[in-house]
């Protein structure tokens, strides 16, 4: 195989706005408010655009090439990778774990991580609760009392957030950022702010953990050469990285898939005598044990591949 490169669905949502043509993503037929990069699940699924395999979606290549994709058999795409431009409000919403969405709804969980791309001054994001009980926390929410249980932490560019499933949260207005995650569409509404979409109280309250590892994630940081690496996070789902690149790269053999997303800056990937143009917004799929490649030029990227921990 080789690099492949990416289109994202796009999803118009109530809260999107225009923000992510700086990422050379665009609609003049929806308010859109994300764009599945990486995706194969039942509600979107991302295309290939170039090579022999262009105009084929991600899902129809893993159910004909699995192993040599992945890596190794999965029964389901394990991450979806994507885009999100918050021009309002996101509703506050909780995610169930792993063993709640198995159970009930034979699908994976939604653990996720948030790169923060850019934010508004002033704009804040909902991350867990404070010290309050579960039942002083819903009747907080309840009484559309947002601030007096719930954590509200201003956001600035750069950062990295981890948002456990069980995680009460939401994403602000003014804010942009890739949002890594189990490939999983199951959200739970606590508050909507007056939109009048459905709310899920009850099953909300089921699959809320007060006491989630959630909140900043300041990253691990060493040089290679000119190129500045940061480890943000390494867990059972995914690991994630971000590389700075200002002259080459150079990636070994990875057992496991990667997804490039590049996130600022131009140059280019190299794969044996293969040459791919690389700029921001930019999605490649790296098939695992494809062999080494070098990525050129004055790139930003964030590269997420499965997560190797054990629970």
């Amino acid at each position: 195989m080789y690099p492949l490169k990416l289109e994202g669905a796009m999803k118009s949502k109530v809260w999107g706005g225009n923000d992510l043509k700086y990422y050379h993503k665009s609609s003049s037929e929806m308010q859109l408010g994300e764009v599945w990069e990486l995706a194969c699940h039942p509600n979107g699924s991302s295309k290939i655009m170039n090579g022999e395999l262009q105009g084929q979606s991600v899902c129809s290549l893993m159910n004909e090439e699995n192993i040599r994709l992945l890596g190794k058999a999965y029964e389901a795409f394990p991450i979806m990778v994507k885009f999100l431009d918050a021009k309002s409000d996101l509703s506050l919403q909780v995610h169930p774990d792993d063993k709640y969405a198995k159970e009930n709804y034979n699908g994976f969980g939604k653990t996720e991580v948030w790169y923060i791309l850019s934010a508004d001054p002033g704009s804040e994001i909902i991350l867990g609760s404070n010290s309050c009980s579960l039942e002083e926390t819903m009747k907080s929410i309840e009484n559309e009392d947002l601030r007096d249980c719930l954590n509200h932490v201003e956001v600035n560019a750069g950062e990295f957030y981890s948002v456990p499933a069980g995680t009460i949260h939401g994403i602000g207005k003014g804010i942009v950022l890739l949002e890594i995650q189990e490939s999983s569409d199951l959200t739970f509404r606590l508050h909507d702010y007056g939109r009048g979409r459905e709310l899920h109280l009850e099953e909300a309250e089921k699959v809320i953990k007060l006491s989630a590892d959630f909140g900043k994630c300041r990253g691990f940081k060493e040089m290679k050469g000119n190129n500045e690496i940061t480890y943000f996070i390494q867990t059972s789902h995914f690991e994630v990285k971000r590389i700075k690149i200002r002259d080459c790269f150079t990636d070994e053999v990875n057992p496991n898939f990667q997804l490039i997303s590049c996130i600022g800056g131009t140059g280019y990937l190299t794969y044996r005598d293969q040459i791919f143009d690389v700029q921001t917004g930019d999605q490649y799929l790296i098939p695992a044990n494809m062999g080494n490649f070098e990525l050129r030029g004055m790139l930003d990227v964030i590269v997420t591949q499965p997560g190797t921990m054990k629970n």
